[in-house]
């Protein structure tokens, strides 16, 4: 009963400016880079990630017209563009350190977690350094997650 206290309180104030959606991952797959065999190989990942789709504050710093921010995280994980009042197909595409697709009709979402997979060790530890994420042991898997959302 605490634990949902306290995530209500943290999605208040996360979308404090007006509509958003919380999205939960439900099932993540994707590839794991061996780095003894230098291959890809196929992974089934756990995934309690938790995303809220929300309209910018101006602390946010973009001039998007949605942002994605990762449940308790203080950054901008995506920017996201379009508006479901004039898109036909009503949903948004979202790009940055997560990629994320979402529907309001379906309140389905789909995100890839694959900035890291293609740099190289040099690049992940400027990367990282620059956007003041923590680094990871696997940090260059290729995580896709699917799951669905509920309006704020």
């Amino acid at each position: 009963m605490r634990l949902a206290f306290v995530l209500a309180l943290l999605v208040a104030a996360t979308t404090a400016n007006g509509e958003g959606w919380l999205c939960v991952a439900e099932s993540a797959s994707g590839f794991r880079y061996n780095k003894s065999t230098y291959k890809w190989q196929p992974q089934i990942f756990t995934t309690s990630e938790k995303y809220v789709i929300k309209k910018p504050s101006p602390e946010d710093g973009t001039t998007a017209k949605w942002v994605v921010k990762q449940l308790g995280q203080d950054f901008v994980s995506a920017n996201c563009e379009g508006q479901y009042e004039s898109s036909e197909l009503g949903w948004l595409e979202c790009t940055g350190i997560v990629n994320l697709k979402f529907s309001k009709e379906s309140l389905r979402m789909i995100a890839v977690r694959d900035l890291f997979a293609i740099r190289s060790p040099k690049q992940i530890e400027q990367i990282t350094k620059d956007l003041n994420i923590p680094a990871s042991d696997n940090i260059d898997d290729v995580v896709m997650e699917i799951g669905r959302c509920t309006a704020l």
